[in-house]
């Protein structure tokens, strides 16, 4: 899948994997339980770079946090409204998951739509949102326009 069309491609930074999939790999045997307890406190340090950065917007580090955690809190920092407002994206398209896709929909009204994702929506005509969300290819901002037009 290309990061693009990744829902959560905002969290998906090269520089977060270890964050993210810490708790899979400790649980596959992939990580020690000393290799989780460091990174558990790395990140404990980098939440806590991050709350100083919020209260302190421009400052430069205290000198209390290591180069690679200050480097990660001010990514975190910077992202946050955005990744705020995708996750509120993420969150309505899962409350509307279930909602039923007309079977005569045009698609052709919704305008914005790509040609790539109208193709694939016109021949395989999902039932719910849901399943049009599933369509390999499919853009969720297209699904989000398809949520709109849905809500009319």
């Amino acid at each position: 899948m290309f990061t693009a069309r990744a829902e959560y491609r905002l969290k998906l930074r090269h520089d977060s994997a270890d964050r993210r999939l810490r708790e899979k790999g400790f649980k596959a045997g992939l990580i020690s339980k000393e290799q989780m307890s460091a990174m558990t406190r790395k990140y404990e340090k980098v939440d806590q770079a991050t709350l100083y950065i919020e209260k302190h917007p421009g400052s430069p580090n205290p000198g209390t946090f290591s180069e690679s955690e200050w480097e990660q809190a001010e990514e975190d920092y910077k992202y946050r409204y955005y990744i705020e407002k995708q996750d509120a994206r993420i969150e309505k398209l899962r409350r509307m998951e279930g909602a039923r896709i007309p079977d005569n929909f045009d698609y052709g009204k919704i305008v914005s739509l790509s040609a790539e994702s109208r193709m694939k929506l016109e021949k395989i005509r999902p039932v719910t949102l849901g399943q049009a969300s599933r369509i390999s290819g499919i853009r969720s901002s297209d699904i989000m326009l398809l949520m709109v037009y849905l809500k009319k």
